[in-house]
């Protein structure tokens, strides 16, 4: 996620690396979005492993590896057009991943409120940013602030396994 704040509305890298073709900072910027919900569907499989399924992390992965895949293959007119389709893959697997974490919290688990309500904030954050990119909220790119509340909420609570 750092790394793709740095890219999407700051432009860190090109700033960094003048040299770096728009074209390759547009790629490093999909592999963020591609790779982005497997990595942290397999921060939550860490905190609860008994909970996550393997298949939905190997779909994610999948998933993820195959649009980054795609990415390397294919020219920056076509990969424009990727995240529209990925975007409703990353709303799928975090609805299914809400589920999960209500029946985590349903189980009493350590931390599990917690990591219910900063999910829920997330996605609603997903959400709302995807239906700006799409022109049909006005609010802009939310999810980078609502991350890093995510961070201090995970920060603010200690967990046990």
């Amino acid at each position: 996620m750092a790394v793709r704040v740095g890219l999407t509305n700051q432009n860190t890298l090109m700033i960094h690396l003048p040299n770096l073709s728009w074209a390759l900072a547009l790629r490093i910027e999909y592999l963020t979005f591609f790779l982005g919900l497997p990595l942290f569907s397999l921060f939550i499989k860490s905190l609860y492993p008994k909970d996550i399924h393997r298949w939905f992390i190997r779909l994610t992965f999948g998933l993820g590896f195959g649009f980054s895949l795609y990415m390397v293959f294919t020219d920056t007119l076509s990969l424009s057009y990727t995240p529209k389709y990925y975007q409703i893959i990353i709303l799928l697997e975090m609805i299914y991943l809400l589920l999960v974490l209500r029946r985590i919290v349903a189980k009493r688990r350590e931390g599990a409120t917690h990591i219910m309500v900063a999910s829920l904030v997330l996605t609603v954050a997903v959400i709302v940013e995807t239906l700006s990119l799409r022109s049909i909220l006005p609010y802009g790119q939310i999810t980078s602030f609502s991350f890093l509340g995510y961070i201090f909420v995970l920060a603010t609570r200690q967990f046990n396994k």
